[in-house]
């Protein structure tokens, strides 16, 4: 198929449902990992152009899953204040509530101890994407590698067309975000098993939380 013809993420209403099980994933799989509660949610998925979505992300930390089943790969994006969010957390840094120090200025750079710990929320995520997609199809997500964006060719050529939407990531202190980007290729490999929303949520199933907390 090519890339974007008569591609609509409204015609395929299962992946709505794949968006909201990734949350609660998200969610269960961070919290052991930061050590307090979470919430998450995403903002509707937007179609677009891998080179537009990357242009102003250079530089910030990504992670890079690969998928073998489904010989695709996704890209996670950690904002500035996604990591700030996860290293203050589990460094226990005081978080204050005024509007400026939400905009504090992001880490000049990580330590290797920090970009490790960012790395393991991008693994904990790459699980529950994963969790996620299961009522579509048996998806592993695995970390292929994490760098900083250079270019703008992460998920292969520059010009294939891809799905974004961006992941809140709430604790009682502290809001920060992650943009996942998913090229429109996986989601057309899936088209019959998205076209309808799955009658079963991944995240009934009591094997699944279990899966998630234990990785």
């Amino acid at each position: 198929l090519a890339e974007n013809l008569g591609f609509s993420i409204d015609r395929l209403p299962g992946f709505a449902s794949i968006m909201e099980f990734f949350c609660a994933a998200a969610s269960a799989s961070l919290e052991p990992l930061v050590g307090v509660r979470v919430a998450s949610s995403t903002e509707p998925p937007v179609a677009a152009g891998l080179f537009d979505s990357l242009l102003d992300r250079q530089g910030k930390n990504s992670a890079i899953l690969h998928c073998d089943e489904l010989d695709a790969r996704a890209l996670l994006v950690f904002e500035d204040d996604g990591v700030e969010l996860i290293l203050g957390t589990i460094l226990n840094e005081t978080t204050s509530s005024d509007s400026d120090a939400q905009k504090a200025k992001p880490r000049a750079s990580l330590t290797k101890i920090e970009v490790n710990l960012v790395r393991e929320a991008a693994i904990a995520l790459g699980a529950a994407l994963e969790a996620a997609f299961r009522p579509a199809a048996h998806a592993p997500f695995v970390l292929e590698k994490f760098v900083p964006i250079k270019g703008v060719d992460a998920l292969g050529r520059r010009d294939i067309q891809v799905v974004t939407t961006l992941l809140s990531i709430s604790t009682a202190n502290a809001v920060g975000h992650v943009t996942i980007i998913l090229p429109q290729s996986l989601l057309q490999a899936l088209r019959y098993e998205l076209s309808e929303k799955p009658v079963n949520s991944a995240a009934s199933d009591p094997r699944w939380a279990r899966q998630i907390e234990t990785g």
